[in-house]
């Protein structure tokens, strides 16, 4: 059995709730959570508050852009996902390349780059591959 044939280094998405801790821990965060603190106890109750909301609202904006971004990467690699030619069953198939398996035959097109990478050749008839076992041309 074989596991799908995706990049290493993808990390889930987080939580907003975790983007959100991460922002709040950052160091200058924490100075600032430290000044609002020694603001309340000498006695400086507003400044406290002010540096209080300063800390909130640059943790939320951070968050929402975090997740913003990470909605907009994933969109992205979803409309750019690679599509691998092959032949499955005698007939010419196109299918998400991260369900390609050792052992499946790849189609390379002019303009049109197979499974494994780049192929140059205007007769090309089988090429061993990294990620299948040959490649074989379009008919034109």
């Amino acid at each position: 059995m074989h596991g799908p044939n995706l990049p290493e280094g993808q990390r889930k998405r987080e939580p907003w709730w975790e983007e959100l801790g991460e922002s709040v821990t950052e160091p200058l965060q924490l100075l600032l959570a430290a000044v609002a603190v020694l603001s309340a106890v000498f006695g400086e109750l507003r400044d406290a508050i002010v540096i209080g909301s300063v800390i909130a609202a640059v943790a939320v904006t951070e968050t929402v852009t975090e997740v913003r971004a990470a909605r907009a990467i994933e969109a992205l690699r979803a409309m750019t996902a690679p599509v691998a030619r092959l032949r499955r069953d005698g007939r010419a198939a196109e299918v998400p390349a991260a369900s390609l398996v050792p052992g499946a035959v790849s189609r390379a097109c002019p303009g049109r780059p197979a499974a494994g990478g780049p192929v140059r050749g205007s007769r090309l008839s089988r090429v061993a591959s990294a990620g299948a076992a040959g490649v074989l041309p379009c008919r034109r």
